[in-house]
């Protein structure tokens, strides 16, 4: 049987369960290969896998450029394996990895987004170049592959994940309560990353602008956590706003999403909607698609409200639209959340998908 090598820069704790559901079903033919750490990634994260190995040497050229040691992979690498490599185009060691299974007849599998948000250019240019050189391109949601598959002709398969969460893990901690979620009141929740990417100052001023609004609950840490606190100190936004910093633990995760009817994230969104979605809370996002990551393919026109980008009046607008909702609205959008994780974006599926593309991978 052959081999299902799987290398990534690392294994945070949101990918643990998925890689735990593939090794149930491969069993010891999967081999999970990452680094230690790396540049503005999550911590690693260690799976109950017995062929995990976590030690692959990274070296970067000022964190822009990246190599990881492969030998110990190559050594184990034979004739008719699938090697899953990072769709990251600044990986260069994922070339030479590349070569190496055309030269032993192994196959590759290009994992990654068919554009990362706000990015249509020369990179994207790049990534598309690495994935022609693969034998199947594996990409994060069903909306990617269609629009790869008819935008760009590539002369192999081309499959989806719809990357999402542990709904069992979430379930631990949270209980469904459609009695209740009226009673949640005008409370709107935030959670990610503090970086430039998140536009966070924007949602703080929305919510001053915001007739409607009763609370928000920010929840992240990172470089504009500070300049969040002097926005709020300064314009007396305190009782409105409440500033968690960073939270990783489920169970306080679930009881401050269990506080909040919407979700909303005014910069580039990415699994934090999905984690929102499975609390059974609807979203508030910018209608700029290119400038989301690919799980905003997560949200429609009935568990989703948009506001135009950059502009705090208009999410402050569509902060109020849906505060001005009755409860059956609210309750709908609130329904329709939850069932676009139970459908499509959770762990449980992504590892059924993954394990349809071996065996179809495995056909040729």
């Amino acid at each position: 049987m052959s081999k299902i090598i799987i290398i990534q820069p690392v294994v945070p704790q949101y990918r643990v369960d998925f890689f735990e559901r593939l090794y149930i079903e491969l069993g010891d033919r999967l081999y999970i290969y990452c680094s230690s750490d790396w540049p503005n990634a999550p911590a690693v994260k260690k799976p109950n896998i017995k062929n995990f190995f976590p030690d692959l040497k990274i070296y970067s050229l000022r964190d822009k450029v990246f190599y990881q040691s492969f030998l110990s992979i190559l050594k184990i690498a034979k004739k008719g394996d699938v090697l899953v490599i990072s769709g990251n185009p600044r990986i260069i060691s994922n070339y030479l990895i590349i070569a190496y299974c055309k030269l032993i007849g192994a196959k590759i599998v290009w994992w990654g987004h068919g554009w990362s948000a706000g990015s249509r250019g020369f990179l994207s240019k790049i990534r598309q170049k690495l994935m022609t050189l693969s034998d199947a391109v594996l990409l994060y949601t069903d909306d990617e592959k269609e629009k790869y598959q008819q935008s760009i002709l590539l002369n192999h398969p081309v499959f989806a994940l719809n990357n999402g969460v542990n709904l069992e893990e979430i379930d631990e901690n949270f209980q469904l309560d459609w009695d209740n979620y009226s009673k949640r009141g005008n409370v709107a929740i935030f959670c990610g990353r503090l970086a430039e990417r998140s536009n966070i100052l924007l949602l703080i001023k929305a919510v001053e602008q915001s007739k409607l609004i009763d609370k928000l609950i920010i929840i992240g840490d990172g470089e504009l956590f500070k300049k969040g606190q002097d926005y709020i100190a300064a314009n007396n936004l305190s009782e409105k706003i409440e500033m968690l910093g960073a939270i990783y633990e489920a169970k306080i995760l679930s009881e401050q999403f269990s506080r909040a009817s919407i979700f909303v994230f005014p910069g580039t969104v990415g699994l934090a909607l999905i984690h929102a979605m499975a609390h059974g809370i609807p979203a508030i996002l910018h209608d700029s698609n290119e400038n989301h990551g690919p799980e905003h393919a997560a949200a429609n026109t009935v568990n989703s409200l948009l506001f135009i980008m950059n502009d705090s009046k208009s999410l402050a607008d569509a902060i109020d639209s849906f505060f001005d909702k009755n409860k059956d609205a609210r309750l709908a959008m609130a329904k329709a959340a939850r069932y676009t994780v139970e459908e499509k974006f959770n762990t449980r599926l992504m590892a059924n998908n993954f394990l349809e593309m071996v065996h179809e991978i495995n056909k040729f």
